[in-house]
């Protein structure tokens, strides 16, 4: 008889020996998407990245992405080497997903699932902007401006960064 506590686990071998209990991975804590992150989408799924933190000394995540919380429609399932992954084929939608961690070949506690949602969004966002020259013989002008939270704006093809209420400034 072999008393396991929680999170911990043992192997019995072809001869019946069974092995000392040893400590399961640790479970991953989700850190992007956040919880209830929404992604506006056009024609085509973005890319997006779902990244974790996990211990270090482990062989691979076992990273699932489903359509309900019970995992039972599963639209991705597979075992990934780095605490993140980009994966761009959902569609529009409500997700959730969960990552564990595998050594040794013992997996260990799958993290607290979080939800995610797919938008398909075809109208351009809003756009103002005002330039404002820094002085009369100044070769320099500054742009500034407010968009939807999510856009993306470039100028001259350099991205420049939108804060998370859409403003932003060049």
């Amino acid at each position: 008889t072999l008393h396991l506590t929680p999170n911990f686990a043992s192997t019995v071998g072809p001869n019946g020996a069974v092995a000392k209990p040893v400590p399961l991975p640790a479970r991953p804590v989700l850190v992007e998407p956040v919880k209830d992150r929404t992604y506006n989408v056009g024609d085509r799924p973005e890319k997006i990245r779902f990244s974790w933190k996990g211990p270090t000394s482990v062989d691979t995540y076992h990273v699932i992405i489903a359509r309900d919380p019970g995992f039972d429609h599963v639209v991705y399932d597979a075992h990934v080497g780095t605490p993140e992954l980009r994966y761009g084929n959902l569609e529009r939608g409500t997700y959730y997903w969960r990552v564990s961690s595998v050594a040794g070949g013992l997996e260990g506690a799958y993290s607290e699932p979080e939800r995610l949602n797919i938008v398909q969004d075809r109208e351009p966002p809003v756009l103002e902007f005002h330039v404002s020259e820094k002085g009369r013989r100044s070769h320099t002008i500054t742009l500034t401006g407010r968009t939807e939270p999510g856009a993306e704006v470039f100028v001259r093809g350099r991205r420049i960064p939108v804060t998370a209420t859409g403003s932003f400034q060049f």
